[in-house]
């Protein structure tokens, strides 16, 4: 039981505590890719106010976002080789998969199974 308990909270407040010491995060600027991004959260009913952009880019190529974090701690995350590869409508995609995973509490049943 312990072990679940230390991995909900690993796995729900890492996003936020954690990695940002790892990367550092900034507020998506660029409201042609910041607002489409919203307003798909919205429309999902996630509560998160901001997107972010994080600089995974110094540790490897890879594209990646999540949505994460719990109560008012959630945010919505993307990362700078995401922002800088690819085009708008790949990264409401990407996006899109990740609120996703969100709105099918893939990261509880995750934790249950």
């Amino acid at each position: 039981m312990v072990s679940v308990v230390f991995l909900a909270f690993v796995f729900l407040i890492s996003p936020v505590f954690i990695s940002p010491l790892f990367n550092t995060y900034t507020r998506l600027q660029d409201a042609r890719i910041r607002d489409p991004i919203l307003s798909m959260a919205r429309a999902d009913g996630i509560p998160a106010k901001d997107v972010y952009v994080f600089d995974e880019s110094r540790q490897n190529k890879r594209v990646s976002a999540n949505v994460s974090g719990l109560a008012g701690t959630m945010r919505i995350s993307l990362n700078d080789n995401l922002l800088n590869r690819c085009t708008l409508p790949e990264i409401e995609a990407t996006m899109g998969h990740e609120m996703g995973h969100y709105v099918l509490n893939h990261r509880y049943k995750g934790l249950v199974y």
